[in-house]
């Protein structure tokens, strides 16, 4: 056993690409909360115009809710904020699926 085992690391498992994972767009993460088990919850939203009216109104709906590990927010936060400063340095990765390191 490795000394990283021993200690409690999380070990990283394979990553599969899905070709066919659904896509979803979201203007913004407007709500969030934890749940039972140590998990949390992020709702989205995206804006939408109603083209049955005229002019079209516009108004917010919800999309996704994602539902992470506590411990994996985290980990999910320190990702989005260097990207974030990647795409500020010029330096972001084209592919949307690309690690960080």
């Amino acid at each position: 056993m490795s000394d990283d085992a021993e200690k409690g690391a999380p070990q990283m498992m394979p990553h599969f690409e899905d070709v066919n994972a659904p896509l979803i767009y979201a203007d913004d993460c407007f709500g969030g909360g934890l749940m039972v088990g140590g998990n949390i919850t992020l709702t989205f939203a995206a804006k939408i115009l109603n083209h049955t009216q005229s002019p079209p109104v516009s108004h917010s709906k919800t999309v996704l809710r994602l539902v992470i590990p506590a411990v994996s927010a985290g980990a999910m936060a320190d990702f989005v904020k260097q990207l974030l400063a990647n795409i500020e340095r010029g330096s972001a990765p084209a592919a949307a699926n690309t690690k960080l390191n």
